[in-house]
């Protein structure tokens, strides 16, 4: 699956969450297993992004491997083993705390998703870059993000 977000919650312990559909295949998977892997893919890996959006791709996917038993995605930038310690209603999703229990990860830049497309680079149209402060253009994100 492909999940909109994951966001850290913790690092002592390391606790991260991702929310998922109830109609989700994944959603029944991770309540029995009780654990879940994330793979936070690189800019060229937006066909992978699409395919487990449920928009399938031409071409072959990247082959998965394991992070302390837990599917990953090969070629991703970094890789998260995660245990469930919770879960949440959150309306129609769930929302799932889980427990860092391994982490890899590799140089490269993320695959980014924003307004419901994909974006590469970590200074597109939507990023501001804090460098610069007092450019007058930067001012007013910068502000918004306070």
């Amino acid at each position: 699956m492909t999940a909109n977000a994951i966001a850290s919650v913790s690092l002592d312990p390391p606790l991260v969450l991702v929310v998922v559909d109830h109609r989700a295949r994944l959603h029944r998977f991770l309540e029995a297993a009780g654990q879940f892997g994330v793979s936070v893919l690189s800019e060229e890996q937006e066909p992978a992004g699409w395919h487990f959006a449920g928009r399938p791709q031409p071409g072959p996917l990247p082959p998965f491997s394991t992070l302390n038993g837990v599917p990953v995605l090969d070629g991703a930038i970094a890789h998260l083993a995660c245990d469930v310690s919770s879960a949440y209603l959150g309306g129609d999703h769930t929302i799932f705390v889980g427990r860092v229990t391994a982490l890899r990860a590799a140089e490269g830049e993320p695959l980014l998703f924003y307004r419901g497309r994909f974006h590469r680079g970590i200074h597109g149209p939507f990023m501001r870059r804090a460098e610069d402060p007092d450019d007058a253009a930067e001012r007013p994100a910068l502000e918004a993000w306070r």
